[in-house]
């Protein structure tokens, strides 16, 4: 689904909530749910999955990488990026720096957001 399909059917519940609810009180509370709904569709819309950690850039660009639980350790997200030069391995620059990737690695990445607009 994307933008389009969102507005084409949120177009179409406000007309279908117009004519239902023309006179009644239930009409502004109705396009109130259907305004936040389209709002959480939006915002999934433009949110990006976690991709496999073979699709990741390699060019030295920084991503969030997932590194999954352990027995004694939760899943963990942190800033990182590979280092093609030196080292080949995914080298974490945020969060939690203190991952051996020797036993623990990777197996997920998605762009950072965009910084905030002034």
């Amino acid at each position: 689904m994307n933008r389009g399909h969102i507005d084409k059917h949120t177009e179409t519940v406000k007309q279908a909530i117009a004519h239902a609810f023309m006179h009644e009180p239930v009409h502004s509370k109705a396009l109130s749910s259907l305004a936040t709904l389209r709002a959480l569709a939006l915002d999934s819309v433009d949110r990006p999955d976690w991709a496999p950690l073979e699709t990741a850039p390699k060019d030295g660009s920084h991503v969030f990488l997932w590194f999954p639980s352990t027995r004694v350790d939760p899943g963990v997200v942190c800033e990182g990026f590979f280092d093609a030069i030196f080292d080949q391995v995914w080298m974490i620059t945020r969060g939690r720096g203190t991952i051996d990737q020797r036993t623990r690695k990777p197996t997920h990445w998605m762009p950072l957001p965009e910084g905030p607009e002034k």
